[in-house]
């Protein structure tokens, strides 16, 4: 099981909201370690990669059906 402490993006806000809108959580049902969701959009992964886990999460921020990034 990965400890939800190692799932926590590293680092000061930027101007795209940092870690600003993402939410940790375990979740048994998953089938895979770790899954990614923006509105349409999963990504699942086996194991913890901070450079995949920052790019999903900035390339994704903004993309609501809201279009406007949560401060």
């Amino acid at each position: 099981r990965i400890a939800l402490e190692n799932l926590v993006l590293q680092g000061s806000p930027n101007a795209n909201g940092g870690g600003v809108g993402v939410i940790v959580t375990p979740r048994a049902a998953n089938d895979s370690a770790i899954a990614l969701a923006s509105w349409a959009r999963l990504l699942k992964l086996d194991a913890f990669d901070a450079t995949t886990v920052r790019s999903f999460v900035e390339t994704n921020r903004g993309k609501a059906p809201e279009g406007f990034i949560t401060p």
